[in-house]
């Protein structure tokens, strides 16, 4: 097993284009950069497709549709004030390929990195890119500017164990001063640590 991930930036955060939370944390996310000038090191984490809700009529399987509902509304109520669309929520796709892709992004440049990720997230979301198709997904690579470079599977496998290795195994997972967090409700803590810990931690 390869050893666990080295942070190479003042924060890691892993994504899975077909996470919706994942989506609506890239804006906040960027924002705590850009506010504390630091460098993100963005990785793609493949995480496993959620079950569906279970029917039946057992108080464990209303139990668990009724929290499939309440996720599906509150994606739904920020996504709308975010000005995002999420468009069937529940799916789950494999993710390796467009993750591998967003790897050839980031390989090729930062800026290439971004643009890979505004658009593969928009479109996937729009249901306008199949993230399984090797063809569609070397179009939107190609339409950035990133020649066809596919990466390594063993690569990105690598990655994927190492990944979890440092104990992420969701998203959008958060790596600061050896510390994990999952999703962007955390992001109020993440700036008290990278801004020095100054003052009581929020709450």
């Amino acid at each position: 097993m390869p050893d666990a991930y080295a942070p190479t930036a003042s924060l890691t955060v892993a994504v899975d284009i077909k996470s919706p939370e994942c989506y609506l944390a890239l804006s906040p996310t960027r924002a705590l950069a850009r506010d504390l000038d630091i460098d993100i090191d963005w990785l793609p984490i493949v995480t496993p497709p959620r079950r569906p809700a279970p029917e039946g009529d057992g108080r464990s399987a209303r139990h668990k549709r009724h929290r499939v509902a309440y996720r599906q509304r509150d994606l739904a109520r920020y996504a709308k004030a975010a000005g995002l669309t999420l468009r069937d929520p529940e799916r789950g796709p494999d993710s390796s390929l467009v993750g591998a892709a967003m790897l050839a992004a980031k390989a090729h440049s930062g800026r290439a990195l971004h643009a890979f990720l505004d658009l593969a997230f928009e479109r996937y979301w729009n249901v306008a890119l199949d993230i399984e198709d090797p063809d569609a997904v070397a179009a939107a690579l190609r339409e950035i500017g990133v020649p066809d470079a596919p990466v390594a599977s063993g690569t990105f496998a690598a990655l994927q164990e190492s990944l979890a290795a440092a104990g992420l195994f969701d998203a959008p997972a958060y790596l600061v001063d050896e510390e994990v967090f999952f999703g962007r409700a955390h992001l109020p803590m993440i700036r008290w640590i990278l801004e020095g810990r100054v003052g009581p931690g929020p709450i």
